[in-house]
């Protein structure tokens, strides 16, 4: 941060042993700060993480769940529909044939309804599980967001406090040259001290550089926070639609090629 300030760099040679005393005591204390910030930002992403795995094993759980009792409708269903067809290709008596279709359609009808039913139960308790991990989420996002605007505010602290002290240095040197104290001083340091004015916004423009680094950084933070919770759970709810779309295409389809086949059967009965 003070290698990129120019006004800075120029101002080093005003008072330089001074100068390395409080910028060290700056970085000591700005150190203390940032690490405070980097240990919590990262203890928080850890809980963050945490959150995202339990709320995909539950949802693997659910999937499971709900998959392994449509598996047991569709074999019991695909058991008596081949059941069914053998009867259709081999009986003779009309009855039979007549209540075997009643049968295979009702039940067809049936299976499609059952399973319509389990997707839409599925996607209310996807539903209701991205909304309570959006809520924990954003209560970790959140406090993220504020521990850093805090841990912010302390760093402008410490930055007017040592512009504070920074410009009495700056300002003691001056009146010390103003009275013809420093001797043997080279050009380029008295070209900067024979301006007061323009001195004195050097100071400035070198306290509003840092100002301005915070400012951005404080930015990229809060940004940064808000741009990872708006991604992911516009993702979480993109994925869950497309899921809910590619099942109940699959019923669809499934439906549709169990009615072609009774279609089929019908034809030739």
């Amino acid at each position: 941060m003070f290698v990129n300030d120019l006004d800075y760099q120029k101002l080093i040679s005003v008072n330089p042993d001074r100068t390395m005393d409080l910028q060290e005591e700056y970085r000591a204390k700005f150190e203390v700060i940032v690490n405070e910030l980097r240990h919590f930002a990262l203890k928080k992403r850890a809980e963050m993480n945490e959150e995202l795995n339990a709320f995909n094993e539950c949802l693997k759980q659910t999937k499971k769940e709900t998959d392994g009792e449509c598996v047991k409708m569709l074999d019991d269903y695909s058991h008596l529909k081949k059941k069914l067809l053998r009867i259709l290709q081999s009986s003779r008596d009309t009855k039979e044939i007549d209540d075997s279709f009643r049968i295979l359609k009702e039940e067809t009808m049936k299976l499609s309804d059952e399973l319509m039913s389990i997707e839409m139960q599925v996607a209310e308790q996807y539903e209701d599980v991205i909304k309570e991990f959006e809520r924990n989420y954003t209560e970790h996002a959140s406090s993220v967001t504020e521990y850093g605007q805090s841990n912010f505010a302390r760093m402008r602290d410490i930055e007017n406090e040592y512009h504070e002290r920074f410009s009495e240095s700056i300002l003691m040197t001056f009146e010390r040259f103003s009275k013809g104290d420093l001797d043997d001083i080279d050009d380029d340091l008295r070209d900067i001290l024979s301006d007061k004015d323009a001195l004195l916004n050097t100071v400035n423009g070198s306290h509003d550089f840092r100002l301005g680094r915070f400012d951005h950084q404080e930015d990229c933070l809060v940004s940064g926070v808000a741009q990872d919770l708006e991604s992911l759970t516009h993702k979480l709810h993109d994925v869950e639609v497309q899921r809910d779309r590619d099942r109940v295409c699959e019923i669809f389809t499934f439906i549709d090629k169990c009615n072609a086949d009774i279609e089929n059967a019908e034809e030739n009965a």
